[in-house]
C-alpha cells in the first residue's frame, strides 16, 4: 500500500486539473488561430501557444500521477478485507465442527466521523473516502457469533484488531439502524449494524445496506429464537 499517494488524494483538490485545462485550451485556441486562420494576436503566437499547451498538460495531469485514485483507494480496502472471514476463522481455529450453515460475512465502512481522520468526497461516483476504514468478519457458529473488527490506517502502518463472542441464546435484537451527519458540506447517513443482547449493545458496526444485511437480521434473530426453545 502507498501511504504517500493515499494521503495526497485525500488531501488534495481537482482545481489543478481545471487550472491545467483551461491554459491547455488558451494554448490550442492560439494554435488554431495562427496555423489555420492566420490570424496573430500576440508576438511569438506559436511558441507561446505550444508553452500553454505544455504547461497546461503539465499542471493538469502530472499531480494526478503522484496520488492515488479512487478505484486504488477501494482497491487498497479491498486486499486488506477480501480474506478477512478466512484468516479470522484460521487464526482463531474455528473449525467446521464448529461452524453453522450461515456464511460468514465481511462488512465496514470508511470512518468519517472520529477525530484526525482526513476525507475527501469521490468526483464520479461522490462517494466519501477518508484515511479510516473498520471491517468486521462475522463467524457463525452453531452457539453464536465470533465477531473480529479490524481498524486500519490508509495513510500509515496503523491497525488494531478486536474479538468478541456473542451466544445467540442472549442475543435480544439485531438491526440496521441509520443516522444522518455532517460531514464536510453535506449530510451523510451511517449505516450501522446492532446487537443487543442481556439488555446492552454488544455489536455496533458500519455495514453497507442491503437485502442481504436485512437478511442476515432476520437470520440471526431466528437463531436466537431457536436456542431459546
Amino acid at each position: 500500500m502507498e501511504y504517500g499517494k493515499n494521503l495526497r488524494y485525500l488531501k488534495s483538490s481537482d482545481l489543478h486539473f481545471y487550472v491545467g485545462i483551461v491554459l491547455l485550451a488558451m494554448g490550442a485556441i492560439f494554435l488554431m488561430l495562427g496555423w489555420f486562420f492566420w490570424i496573430y494576436v500576440l508576438p511569438y503566437q506559436d511558441i507561446i501557444s505550444l508553452f500553454l499547451v505544455l504547461l497546461g498538460g503539465c499542471i493538469a495531469w502530472i499531480p494526478r500521477s503522484m496520488r492515488s485514485d479512487e478505484k486504488e483507494i477501494d482497491k487498497c480496502v479491498t486486499e486488506r478485507t477480501s480474506e478477512y472471514a478466512k484468516d479470522v476463522i484460521d487464526r482463531f481455529h474455528l473449525s467446521g465442527d464448529l461452524l453453522s450453515k450461515m456464511e460468514p460475512i465481511v462488512t465496514g465502512g470508511f470512518v468519517l466521523d472520529e477525530d484526525g481522520v482526513v476525507f475527501r468526497r469521490g468526483k464520479n461516483d461522490r462517494k466519501y473516502r477518508s484515511s479510516r476504514y473498520i471491517a468486521t468478519a462475522l463467524v457463525f457458529t452453531k452457539n453464536g457469533i465470533f465477531a473480529a473488527t479490524k481498524m486500519f490506517s490508509l495513510i500509515e502502518e496503523n491497525e488494531n484488531e478486536s474479538v468478541k463472542e456473542i451466544l445467540f441464546y442472549d442475543i435480544d435484537d439485531a438491526a440496521v439502524n441509520v443516522t444522518e451527519k455532517q460531514v464536510g458540506d453535506d449530510k451523510v447517513k451511517f449505516y450501522r449494524l446492532a446487537i443487543t443482547a442481556s439488555g446492552k449493545t454488544v455489536l455496533d458496526i458500519p455495514v453497507v445496506p442491503s437485502a442481504q444485511m436485512d437478511q442476515l437480521c432476520g437470520e440471526i434473530l431466528a437463531q436466537s429464537v431457536k436456542a431459546k426453545e
